[in-house]
């Protein structure tokens, strides 16, 4: 059982409003300010040793326009890293800035496009790229009836960093099936499919998997809880077999910020 509380909120009737909420944070591009913790563990490495990357992704969302949002995304990392057969590494990852502008009054169809800035700030070699990233991430979705569907493509390379280390050109395509339930109970899939086009060869990561959510109700705002498991059906040599995701979101909906 996993119980986190949060001061000076106190739960109430979910229903419908835990629905949306959810249905919302499931829009990489929506106008809904979010904290996601996220912990993935990928199992079947080499030597049976297991990884954990720590996500932390704060969202916030801004209005340049009247028209246009702007949606910043700031991922940061944290590794515990298999090393060798029995030694581990762990520390800070590589951080990744994410900017969406997408429009504010969408109709049917849901966009939003913008670039990504890749900094090398690992504290390890065990897991460091030692580069500095450029690239650009768009998202396209639809929200029929319960559905949630559309995919975030991102593509992010090298144009500067230590010679020495290989260069990086990744493309990860994370499509998103999802049905909301409920009482703020969505099931679905998310799984990002990778590209890796500085390998020659095994560039591909594919996994199938599912996702379970479900969304709670406070006062000021709503936490969000996520488990999913995805197997590798395709990978390169070396690639996890399998990923098991844990996620704590706090979610704060624009109808729910604080009066000034």
């Amino acid at each position: 059982m996993l119980v986190v509380l949060v001061p000076g909120t106190a739960p109430r009737a979910e229903g419908d409003e835990a629905t949306e909420i959810s249905k919302k944070t499931q829009n990489p591009v929506a106008d809904v300010v979010s904290i996601p913790i996220r912990n993935d563990i990928s199992f079947g490495l080499p030597n049976d040793r297991v990884q954990s990357l720590w996500k932390i992704q704060p969202v916030l969302p801004m209005h340049l326009f009247p028209e246009v949002n702007l949606i910043l995304r700031t991922i940061f990392s944290f590794y515990s890293q298999p090393v060798g057969t029995t030694d581990r590494a762990s520390g800070l990852g590589d951080t990744q800035l994410q900017m969406f502008v997408s429009p504010s009054n969408a109709g049917s169809v849901i966009w939003g496009v913008g670039p990504v800035v890749y900094l090398p700030t690992a504290t390890d070699s065990a897991f460091a790229t030692e580069k500095f990233g450029l690239g650009a991430s768009a998202v396209v979705l639809v929200t029929p009836g319960p559905w949630v569907l559309g995919a975030l493509a991102t593509y992010t390379g090298s144009v500067a960093g230590n010679s020495a280390r290989p260069n990086i050109s990744l493309l990860d395509v994370q499509y998103f099936v999802n049905f909301n339930l409920p009482q703020g109970w969505a099931v679905g899939t998310a799984p990002d499919v990778l590209v890796d086009f500085s390998r020659s060869s095994d560039r591909w990561t594919v996994p199938v998997g599912a996702l379970v959510v479900k969304t709670f109700v406070l006062s000021t705002l709503a936490l969000q809880l996520q488990f999913a498991g995805y197997y590798n059906v395709v990978r390169p040599d070396g690639a996890p077999q399998w990923l098991f995701r844990t996620q704590v979101s706090l979610v704060l909906p624009e109808g729910k910020k604080p009066a000034p």
